[in-house]
């Protein structure tokens, strides 16, 4: 769903509906993570070992890549790691030029 809708622009007769469903589950989702499961993973953590993996998931988001890329690995192993630091430039990249000015 998300690479579909990476693919469309905004002005896409199926965007709307599919970014609508795509926030739906997202949602969902976030709701669950924020009301249920981070609780409880700080809680068993304890608050000191919570603040050093926030501070470290803050890193590790400077470094992954910021599109879908549907065949890379996703066994969390080494290979995928190799491929998203190989992705990330190329994603940066990519952000910057859709961001970059029409006009000076």
């Amino acid at each position: 769903m998300l690479y579909k809708l990476d693919g469309m622009t905004a002005e896409d007769p199926q965007y709307e509906t599919l970014f609508k469903k795509l926030k739906e589950h997202l949602d969902h989702h976030h709701s669950d993570e924020e009301t249920k499961d981070l609780p409880r993973l700080e809680e068993a953590l304890g608050a000191e070992e919570s603040k050093k993996l926030a501070i470290k998931f803050e890193r590790y988001k400077k470094i992954a890549p910021t599109h879908p890329h549907p065949g890379m690995p996703d066994d969390g192993g080494l290979f995928q790691t190799a491929a998203a630091l190989a992705l990330a430039p190329i994603d940066k990249i990519r952000d910057w030029f859709e961001t970059f000015p029409d006009k000076e």
